[in-house]
């Protein structure tokens, strides 16, 4: 029933599985995520090609947790010593450029609660193609447009 469906985001989803060095998350804030959570886990391995022989879904959340983790960081040191929550939702709001997963631009303002200033079009494939040329359900179909085209 959703085989085609189109969907607008910022994240490639389902990238990471892609052999093109391009379309995978290989971003150098992605590699420095993971390997610092490698270095630093319990398991003691990151989520990468070279172990399982190619990325999965704990490399993608790691990336993700790991950007949001560092914005909050951010605030909460741009809030100030002993900061209010107010302190922290202002500082974060007025946080301007920030890193994010896959190294898309973004940025937080004022009455801006979102930090991508990209969006992609992807497409929905069922069955699951499983192959090369898709390495998942989801495919990036269109190159990332800012949000104010």
């Amino acid at each position: 029933m959703y085989n085609g469906t189109i969907i607008i985001d910022d994240a490639p989803t389902g990238n990471f599985r892609s052999d093109d060095p391009v379309l995978s998350f290989n971003a150098p804030l992605n590699i420095m995520c993971n390997e610092t959570y490698a270095a630093n886990s319990a398991i003691g391995a990151s989520h990468t090609r070279e172990i399982y022989g190619s990325y999965d879904s704990a490399y993608g959340m790691t990336s993700t947790v790991c950007t949001e983790m560092r914005m909050v960081a951010r605030a909460i040191y741009d809030a100030g010593p002993n900061p209010t929550r107010q302190d922290i939702y202002t500082a974060f709001q007025n946080l301007g450029s920030v890193d994010i997963q896959h190294q898309l631009p973004a940025t937080f303002g004022p009455n801006k609660f979102g930090a991508p200033d990209v969006v992609t079009e992807l497409v929905f494939n069922f069955p699951c193609p499983g192959d090369a040329d898709i390495p998942t359900c989801v495919q990036q179909t269109a190159p990332y447009r800012s949000l104010g085209e």
